[in-house]
């Protein structure tokens, strides 16, 4: 049963020699588990502009207001691959969520 951790928090975006793990200080973060496939009930608000991911399996993860990691007819997925056990943050604007398949 895959699983990925979801959480939304704040970055420290002013400091432009760090990458996206430089959290805000204070930052408030809400997270939650979902069981692939599925969407989170998450929801970025405005407070936020980071989603940290973690992954228990291989899959595929996308993300926006109404997110489809599934492959087209083409084969070609609106998707980010994550490898299993890394974690990966990426920007987020507000009323993103994530979805997730194996």
């Amino acid at each position: 049963m895959a699983t990925v951790t979801i959480t939304f928090t704040r970055g420290n975006m002013n400091d432009v020699d760090s990458d996206i793990g430089s959290l805000a200080i204070g930052a408030v973060a809400r997270s939650e588990v979902i069981t692939l496939p599925a969407t989170g009930d998450l929801v970025a608000l405005s407070t936020d502009n980071v989603v940290e991911l973690l992954a228990s399996d291989d899959c595929w993860i996308a993300i926006g207001p109404t997110p489809d990691p599934a492959d087209d007819s083409a084969g070609v997925r609106n998707g980010r691959f994550l490898k299993a056990d890394l974690p990966y943050q990426y920007v987020v604007t507000t009323g993103d969520k994530i979805a997730g398949e194996v």
